[in-house]
């Protein structure tokens, strides 16, 4: 089994980056630029959190607005596309606080690179039962999802070249799907 997950990998970082990149500008908002809906929306929450930021973030198509906070000792972003309807709910976590199973499967994904170094893991919550408010209010007052999935940033070696790769695994572990990274500030040389 450890083979087939290796492989499955391996062989899907080949293939997907290629056609999936990470390129997102983040643009950090005054308060009078973030739309009226959105905050009324968070309203409730947002009166118990704390170092509380909207963004604008664009990837050259599509646009979405993205609140980030500290929420009960635990950062949070909540993401909405710009017609004010939820992406998803994120909170950043730790190996720790992923369920052994799930990070055994996902560490055995990751060992299939030269080398690896998790940056970043934000757990996701996600429904395609329940309306907006409730995956928000779910999320943050009781820590739970319709749909749960792990997004990790992290940094691999392949061939001498360390990456930056953004992974989805599934809330037991199984991978999803992956993409390049690309940091805005390398795409242009200042002569």
């Amino acid at each position: 089994m450890r083979s087939v997950i290796y492989l499955f990998c391996l062989f899907s970082f080949f293939i997907i980056p290629a056609q999936e990149k990470k390129i997102e500008k983040e643009t950090k908002l005054k308060n009078k630029d973030v739309p009226i809906r959105l905050k009324q929306m968070l309203e409730d929450y947002l009166m118990e959190a704390e170092k509380v930021n909207f963004y604008l973030e664009s990837n050259g198509t599509k646009k979405n607005y993205e609140a980030k906070f500290l929420y009960k000792q635990a950062y949070y972003s909540i993401e909405y596309n710009d017609s004010i309807r939820l992406e998803d709910v994120e909170v950043i976590v730790s190996e720790a606080d992923i369920p052994p199973g799930a990070l055994e499967k996902i560490i055995e994904c990751l060992a299939g690179f030269d080398k690896f170094k998790i940056e970043k893991i934000q757990k996701q919550f996600l429904s395609e039962e329940w309306s907006d408010e409730e995956i928000v209010n779910k999320a943050l007052r009781e820590g739970i999802g319709d749909i749960v999935r792990y997004e990790i940033e992290v940094g691999v070696k392949i061939e001498g070249k360390w990456q930056a790769l953004e992974m989805l695994f599934t809330d037991d572990g199984q991978f999803i799907s992956q993409r390049e990274i690309i940091h805005r500030s390398s795409e242009f040389v200042l002569y």
